[in-house]
């Protein structure tokens, strides 16, 4: 059966589009103008406060999903659905890794189920809040799964719907958050990578080019396309390998040199 997926962006005060064309025009702190605002109460200004709280809480909520976005890993597929022979990322994995990163950022998702037109089929809601004010709102709409693929009942009707349920909760998280699911493991170190400053990673290229290492070889060993890519946490091991190498290297040329038992 197809899954559907819809978004539906709220935010938390409702803002009518007019701002007046002087607060446009300028780069102005909206905390100095809603503070000047209060100074002056009165029913124009009290409609102008409600829209600049809500250009507020929508810029922190934008601000914030940027920030967010740009932190979040990629996470590895770490579980595999016997029926269908496709792999996917358990709930608990994604939570694990990204929970850290929601709070930093102010973001709190809140699940749930709605009402759903399709037959069959469960609607998982997420309101995704964040600290500033604003929210938005997500839905998916996902078939039961109590029916395996040949047709057969596989799943009490109470699992059918925890499994919808569940799997609408995964992929809510990956969709409204731009999540990369991987087939390849990285040990582990996407959760908490760290790149590598400017400085070691030039150190390693010129330590990479004095020892004369296969580039390629040594990016596959690692799982990356570029150099760049190296995560700090493996810069250990990477430095090691190239010592190796190295080393493997200088030895097979020693022998080389030395000479033969006819040549002597």
């Amino acid at each position: 059966m197809k899954r559907t997926a819809t978004r539906k962006a709220v935010t938390q005060y409702s803002a009518p589009p007019q701002v007046p064309a002087q607060i446009e025009r300028r780069a102005v702190d909206l905390d100095d103008v809603i503070g000047g605002l209060l100074d002056k109460p009165n029913k124009e200004n009290v409609d102008l406060i409600e829209r600049l709280l809500a250009m507020r809480a929508e810029r922190a909520f934008n601000l914030a999903m940027r920030d967010a976005q740009e932190e979040m890993p990629r996470i590895f597929k770490d579980a595999e659905n016997q029926s269908t022979r496709s792999r996917f990322a358990r709930l608990e994995t994604i939570a694990k890794v990204i929970n850290p990163i929601l709070t930093k950022h102010g973001f709190v998702p809140s699940f749930g189920t709605a009402d759903t037109p399709l037959p069959n089929h469960y609607r998982v809601t997420c309101c995704l809040s964040h600290i500033g004010g604003a929210k938005r709102e997500y839905q998916m709409d996902i078939p039961s799964d109590s029916v395996g693929m040949k047709g057969n009942l596989n799943k009490t009707p109470t699992h059918a719907a925890v499994s919808a349920i569940t799997y609408g909760r995964r992929n809510l998280l990956t969709l409204m958050f731009n999540i990369i699911l991987t087939n390849e493991d990285d040990d582990g170190v996407a959760a908490g990578v760290t790149p590598l400053s400017e400085e070691k990673l030039a150190n390693l290229k010129d330590l990479m080019a004095t020892s004369g290492i296969n580039e390629s070889r040594f990016l596959a060993t690692f799982k990356i396309k570029d150099i760049s890519e190296l995560p700090e946490q493996k810069l250990g091991e990477a430095i090691a390998r190239i010592a190796f190498f190295s080393s493997r290297k200088h030895n097979k040329e020693s022998k080389q040199a030395e000479p033969t038992a006819e040549a002597k």
